[in-house]
């Protein structure tokens, strides 16, 4: 019978505390061993509450697990990747994959150097039940268009990235999967709220090529939570909750003939679609460990997170091409 996986989280931040939870979840599976944060004081705390063992540096942690989540900072994304492939370990990677286009370039080398190791990409809307469901009904639709919008208030924890690369993202990566296109051509714009340089709200609207025009909105200083994908069909239109995971299809009016000349039209026909309950974040710790224990590839590699990126420079090219403007230098 083949031993438990010794598994690790580098970073104890809000993600980073998530995925030890999961990983106490899968106990039967995997054996949490331990943890790194450089904030000892976060890092004693996690240990004691999951009693495992707080590890002093990274490479410690490393020597002693068979695989890793990284949920620190982005732009330690690439270097804790490279070191934990040099020490044989599987990773699990937070997104943004890496913090540049260039970096995931060259992790994803890596990782083909290293093909018996499992390097799977944290964007984890792709084990959303409602989005996997989703993927099963748009298969019997041709898609005119899609409208996204992920606000939220600002959370002052996130400082080296802007909604783009920290939100935007998940819906890129979304996009992509479902309808299997690229972005041909985009305009986006942005406008500065809280951050200093960042954009903190930004909307990008895109012809795939497959002519699929797509709106993306994201923005982390809006008072109401949201996380919505509306697709407009040729014959129906679809709307998904992330959040509520929650999916409901309209279908277009039928003709009803009623024995005289003329025909009524009756009312669209609404439907709301099962959903599994199923929480996101553990279906994707779940299919890690599976990955690594039946040796294949993870439905997210970096080669998708590297996709992904590439759009979030081509949109924070187009954002900041001119001098992004604040809320200040607005006027009202």
């Amino acid at each position: 019978m083949m031993s438990k996986l010794r598994v690790g989280v580098i970073g104890v931040g809000k993600m980073g505390r998530l995925h030890a939870r999961a990983y106490d979840h899968f106990n039967h599976l995997c054996n949490f061993t331990g943890i790194y944060d450089p904030d000892k004081k976060a890092a004693d705390a996690v240990a004691r509450h999951y009693e495992v063992t707080a590890f002093s540096s990274a490479r410690e942690l490393l020597a002693n697990v068979d695989a890793v989540t990284i949920a620190a900072p982005t732009d330690s994304h690439f270097e804790l990747a490279k070191l934990a492939l040099e020490h044989g370990v599987h990773v699990l990677v937070e997104k943004p994959v890496c913090r540049t286009v260039d970096e995931a370039r060259r992790l994803m080398e890596l990782a083909e150097q290293h093909d018996d190791l499992v390097v799977q990409v944290g964007h984890i809307e792709r084990f959303n039940p409602a989005v996997q469901e989703l993927e099963k009904i748009i298969q019997e639709q041709k898609i005119i268009a899609i409208d996204v919008r992920r606000t939220a208030p600002y959370d002052p924890r996130v400082k080296d990235l802007d909604v783009i690369q920290d939100m935007m993202v998940h819906d890129i990566d979304i996009v992509r999967h479902l309808t299997g296109a690229e972005i041909a051509e985009l305009s986006a714009y942005g406008r500065r709220v809280k951050s200093e340089a960042f954009a903190d709200h930004a909307v990008c609207a895109a012809r795939l090529d497959n002519d699929v025009i797509v709106t993306f909105t994201a923005s982390r200083v809006t008072e109401q939570k949201s996380r919505v994908m509306t697709i407009t069909c040729e014959n129906a239109f679809i709307e998904m909750d992330y959040m509520d995971r929650r999916l409901s299809l309209t279908r277009d009016a039928r003709l009803h003939y009623n024995g005289s000349d003329d025909a009524r039209k009756l009312e669209n026909v609404g439907e709301r679609i099962f959903v599994p309950d199923q929480e996101p974040l553990l279906a994707q710790t779940k299919h890690f460990l599976d990955c690594i224990r039946m040796g294949c590839q993870p439905l997210i590699g970096v080669a998708d997170g590297l996709a992904a990126l590439e759009v979030v420079e081509r949109i924070q090219a187009a954002v900041y091409k001119e001098a992004l403007p604040s809320v200040d230098s607005v006027a009202v």
